[in-house]
Parts: C-alpha cells; structure tokens; sequence
C-alpha cells in the first residue's frame, strides 16, 4: 500500500522539543517524521537531498539570528512549507517570519494542542504533484515591454494549438489590464481568490475567471481601481491559487509585472518556464540580469528561465542584441519583433493578434515561442 503520509523535517537542538513535536504528530496519521536537524546548515543539505511537506523550525534561543540564517533556505525550497515554533512569539517576529516567507509562527506551549491542525492548514495537498496543467510565468523588467501583450497572445496561443482549455491569471492588482483590454466585466477576481485561498480548488477558479471564446479564461480582476492598500502577498496563497488553476487546465499563463521578488520566485518554481521581458535598453538589461540571477540564487532552475526582448526593432535600439547576448550570457536572447499597427489593431478591437494581425511579425513570434514552450513542457499540438 503507497504511503499518503506527509513528511515532516524537524530542525531543533533541543531533545524534548524533538520529543514533544513526534508525540504530537504521532497520532496522526497524515504526517511522518522524516528527520531532525541540528542546525540550519544541515536542515539546507537535507532540503536539497529531500523534499518534504512541512519543516518545523525551532528558532530558540535567539530567534532573530535563526530566523536570518533560515531565511535563505525559505526563499530557495519554496515548495516545503516552514513553521516556527520558539518560546515567545513577540509581533515583530512574528512580522518578521512572515515576511521572510514562513507559514505559522507557533509558541512551544501550543504545540501538542496545534500543531498538527496547523500542519494539516499549510501543508501543500497531498496529490499535488498530480496536478496536470503546466504553468508559463511572464515577469516584466521594465515598462512598455509588451509583458501583458504577450501573456495574452500567448494563451491564446496555446489554446489554439491544444485545443483544450487554458487559464490566463493577471496578478497585475494595481491596473488589472487584461480586462481593459478585453472588456471584460467580472464582479470577483484574482485578489478576492487570493484573499480567500484556503477554499480555492478548480469550481472556484471556473467560476471567477471570465471565458474568452471556447477554451481560454481569464483570471482578472474589476478594471479600474486599486487593491486594499494594505495588501500584502502572501506566496502560500500564490501556491494554492495556481493549484486551483493547474487543477482547471491543460496550461496557465501567469501575467505578473509587478510582483515582489518572493513572490516572482514562488511562481518560478512552480512553472514550467520563467519568461522576463525586457527593452533592449542599458537599465531594462541590467534588471533583466540582475533578476534572472537573484531567482537561481532562490533555487530556480536555469533551463526554465528565458530572457525575452519584447518590442525589438533593428531601427530603434540602445543595446545592440550580441551586446545584451553577453551581459546576459548564457541566456540568449529570445526576440519579439514590434508590429505597432497589429498592436494597435488588437488593441482597438479587443482581440489577440492572431485575429487582429494574423500575419504580423510579432504574432509569428509569439507563435514560434508558443510551440516552443509547449515542446519543453513535454505538451503535443492537436491536429489540424
């Protein structure tokens, strides 16, 4: 019989605190033990040898200088949730896990009465790894690169050549473009999802997201307007949205311009590939650089990362491309040519390019870098 059982890593130098975390998950049968480290150090090296659920993080007996030495590890093993448990649970630490990326914060005193029911809350879902829909993430490293354009030609992309059903998420919060430049009317979207994640599974992103045509749908919020403005990201509840989306799809497009680095990673590890688009201009460059470094710094594979010039024309260029092609080496360059009047055709009228502009440099590209990106995540084009 196959072992549903979650594992669980333990990370403490104090014995009875080993003692009193096995007894408490020893009676459930949701989770094993699937060891204890004595330090951060040996926690990383276990993590890269192992992947489990849940690591519960013993932060005593100076929390900040061990909520400083696990943080890196946080960033770089985003799909193993993080519990801490310490002593005390002064807010500031509390505040300061938190952000860093950890799940719960947990007192000592509470962890035969909770820990198991907190366990059960932030664990990933079991069949996780089950779920089919691979997912392409488009970060942005400058503005006016053509971030959302391609999201949108490119879902449309794929569900055209799929046949199947493909979800379109815009975590845009702050200008929700996508249903501007639908026209899509939706009275509940990506931040509400988000504000509500525990309940997230494929009914609830079927029922948020806006169909446009037959087989893409689109995970957008109200046009206009702005989030609450005292959102903050929560990359656990980034995790179950895009479980819930896999869940509802064959693929997903994830269009997120202007998210934290966390946050950027978090969706990296949990896409097939990593898009960063950029203008091939001296800052553009650079932060494309400098971003696609920091995400393998948190773990991100190197082949699911791509570097994509949006907007390229040969006329009306700062950075010659062999010159991008070595400050950004080994990543080459993937070209998006500019077509400003299938641009703006598609946007007056509402439509991807390939109604608007069907045989438009830019729409062959983006149809290029669909089947590519359809070939690498191991997907079949349908018959014609």
């Amino acid at each position: 019989m196959t072992d549903t059982r979650q594992t669980v890593m333990i990370m403490t130098e104090d014995r009875p605190t080993v003692g009193t975390v096995s007894t408490a998950l020893s009676r459930d049968p949701r989770f094993n033990i699937g060891g204890v480290c004595a330090s951060a150090d040996e926690l990383l090296v276990r993590l890269q040898q192992e992947s489990p659920a849940v690591a519960v993080v013993d932060v005593d007996p100076q929390p900040a200088e061990s909520l400083r030495r696990i943080e890196a590890a946080i960033a770089r093993f985003p799909r193993t949730r993080f519990v801490l448990i310490g002593r005390e649970a002064p807010m500031e630490l509390v505040l300061a896990a938190m952000e860093a990326g950890a799940r719960h914060f947990l007192t000592k005193d509470r962890i035969t009465s909770s820990l198991a029911e907190v366990l059960q809350r932030v664990a990933p879902p079991a069949n996780e790894g089950a779920r089919s829909g691979p997912v392409v993430t488009i970060l942005s490293a400058g503005g006016g690169c053509g971030c959302t354009l391609l999201a949108l030609n490119l879902s449309h992309e794929l569900q055209e050549l799929l046949h199947q059903d493909v979800v379109l998420v815009d975590l845009d919060l702050h200008y929700r473009p996508l249903a501007l430049l639908l026209g899509l009317q939706v009275q509940y979207g990506v931040a509400d999802l988000l504000a509500d994640s525990e309940r997230i599974d494929r009914e609830m992103v079927r029922t948020a997201a806006a169909s446009y045509g037959d087989r893409l749908r689109v995970l957008t919020s109200p046009a206009g307007g702005f989030p609450d403005p005292n959102w903050t990201w929560d990359t656990g509840a980034v995790y179950r949205l895009l479980a819930g989306c896999r869940s509802a799809a064959s693929f997903v497009v994830v269009d997120a311009p202007r998210v934290p680095m966390n946050v950027a990673a978090a969706l990296a590890a949990e896409s097939a590939a990593t898009l960063v688009t950029f203008r091939l201009a001296v800052k553009d460059v650079q932060v494309a650089r400098s971003m696609i470094r920091e995400l393998q710094a948190r773990g991100i594979d190197p082949q699911r990362l791509r570097a994509v010039v949006g907007r390229y024309s040969r006329r009306d260029t700062m950075v010659p491309v062999p010159d991008a092609a070595r400050v950004l080496d080994p990543f080459a360059p993937i070209l998006l040519r500019d077509d400003v009047r299938g641009v703006h055709r598609s946007m007056d009228r509402g439509q991807p390019l390939a109604r608007a502009a069907p045989r438009g440099d830019l729409r062959r590209d983006i149809l290029g870098l669909a089947r590519g990106l359809l070939r690498s995540a191991g997907g079949r084009e349908a018959a014609a």
